[in-house]
């Protein structure tokens, strides 16, 4: 049963959202979010998702 998970509150960033945070991509990643929800099609999203891919290579290199 999942209602191990009903404790969390809903405005708690979970992991995934942390290492997003933790990227500086956070804002590519929730303008790629919100296209998906919308679009409901990744290939629509493009633009948003190479924005995100752009902002990751360039902090993963900043980081090495």
């Amino acid at each position: 049963s999942s209602s191990h998970n009903t404790t969390k509150t809903m405005d708690e960033p979970d992991e995934y959202e942390q290492r997003i945070i933790k990227t500086g991509c956070a804002k590519e990643n929730d303008e790629l979010q919100l296209c998906f929800a919308d679009k409901k099609d990744w290939r629509l999203c493009q633009k948003e998702l190479n924005k995100f891919k752009e902002c990751w290579k360039l902090y993963q290199n900043n980081n090495k």
